[in-house]
């Protein structure tokens, strides 16, 4: 932030800090090339044509407009997974240790609670890939140490507050699944029709050769029986399920799924890679020796059809990076997000608020509340929108229909109050 400061005086604060964020997640796409190629060469071995094409396929996908200047902190956690599934395949090839993945899983961990879901791979990993019973006092003795080490960071998680905490991450995700919380999820939601179309579409845009790749992989291995549960192709079909079975159970996100989708986003990188690892490899055989061997890739043409499948995400992608490029086509493109329950009117309400537009801020936010009067971000935003303009009546009547709906959020406890205090209701002590 200082640095990008120092180049451009006078530019406002948050505008600092957006551009900032943006350069971060530029540098972030670095690393993530590096990462990826690294990643490549072990799922493709040998094979120079087939370490390209999965290095290409993995960097055509949909998740990589978050290395474009996204302003989120989603960059991070995926260049964290992609150097966990490095470092996971290095261990099983016997490259690595147990320390190097574990590390890259704590970062992940830090930086979204989301890679929780490869918490199933880890146990895998140090059950299957790391674990000697020929050795099973050393061996018990660092699962000990590794035990205590994931307990001390649930710990320093669960004292930071709910909002990093695992245990309120769980409950807010069980409130969200049997109420949802007025956004439209919950129980009807998750066994409902546009609940399907909403996650495959969620899959084909942060895809498209990821979940539909994965799942014909997946079949694929299963087909082999048992052998298909040993080593790295077992690594493989448990981390790919359980971010398969995650983003099926996730409840319709409060902004929606198109708003919503870089929550997702990563977790199309772990699909794709356990595809490209459960298609181009066997198992390994039993007794843990990496004689993983490609598939007959010459007699199956497995570089065309990767050559095949870039050429498809390409069409995919580069027309989405291209809409983003104009701050103008890409609000234009939101205004007509099939998003319900006044979730896109909201997010346009939101950049108006935020551009300081209040005329056309107020009439996209009003049309957000007359589509769904349980829209909470579009209530709280009605609310400092009328606080700004000094027109506190309004802005408590918005602010106490959003506490009523979320009594847990504390920043709308706290703007009611600036509110009541300045329409006289809250004496000043």
């Amino acid at each position: 932030y200082n640095g990008v400061a120092s180049l451009v005086d006078g530019m406002p604060a948050p505008e600092i800090a957006q551009l900032s964020t943006a350069l971060e997640s530029i540098l972030c796409g670095v690393v993530f090339c590096y990462v990826i190629w690294k990643l490549s060469g072990e799922l493709a071995r040998k094979r120079v044509a087939t370490r390209i094409g999965c290095a290409l396929l993995i960097l055509t996908k949909g998740f990589v407009l978050l290395f474009f200047g996204y302003a989120e902190n989603y960059a991070y956690v995926t260049v964290a997974i992609g150097v966990y599934l490095l470092f996971a395949l290095r261990l099983f090839r016997g490259a690595c240790g147990i320390v190097p993945p574990t590390l890259a899983l704590v970062a992940a961990l830090g930086l979204h609670l989301s890679s929780l879901a490869l918490l199933p791979s880890y146990v895998f990993l140090v059950l299957v890939g790391w674990f000697d019973i020929r050795r099973l006092r050393a061996s018990a003795r660092k699962l000990v140490i590794l035990a205590v080490a994931v307990a001390a960071l649930i710990g320093l998680l669960e004292v930071q507050g709910r909002q990093y905490s695992p245990t309120g991450l769980a409950e807010n995700l069980l409130r969200e699944l049997v109420s949802g919380s007025g956004s439209g999820s919950g129980w009807s939601y998750a066994l409902s029709t546009r609940h399907v179309r909403d996650f495959f579409s969620e899959q084909f845009l942060i895809g498209p050769f990821a979940l539909f790749f994965f799942l014909p992989a997946l079949v694929f291995a299963l087909r082999r029986g048992r052998e298909a549960l040993i080593g790295m192709s077992g690594f493989l079909i448990v981390v790919g399920s359980s971010y398969l079975g995650g983003n099926w159970m996730a409840a319709d996100p409060t902004l929606g799924y198109p708003r919503d989708w870089d929550v997702f986003a990563s977790s199309a990188l772990v699909l794709v890679c356990a595809a490209l690892g459960l298609f181009l490899f066997r198992s390994e055989v039993a007794g843990g020796d990496s004689e993983s061997r490609s598939l007959g890739a010459r007699e199956i043409g497995i570089d065309g059809a990767l050559l095949s499948a870039i050429l498809i995400s390409l069409f995919h992608v580069v027309p989405w990076i291209v809409l983003n490029t104009s701050e103008a086509r890409a609000l234009e493109r939101t205004k007509t997000l099939p998003m319900d329950f006044g979730r896109d009117e909201m997010v346009v309400g939101r950049h108006y608020l935020n551009r300081g537009d209040l005329v056309e801020a107020e009439q996209w936010l009003l049309r957000a509340v007359e589509e769904s009067n349980t829209n909470v971000n579009a209530l709280h935003l009605l609310g400092r929108l009328y606080t700004m303009q000094e027109e506190y009546d309004k802005a408590v009547s918005y602010l106490d229909a959003a506490v009523a709906i979320r009594p847990d959020t504390r920043f709308l406890h706290k703007m009611l109050a600036i509110a009541l205090y300045g329409s006289g209701q809250l004496p000043a002590t």
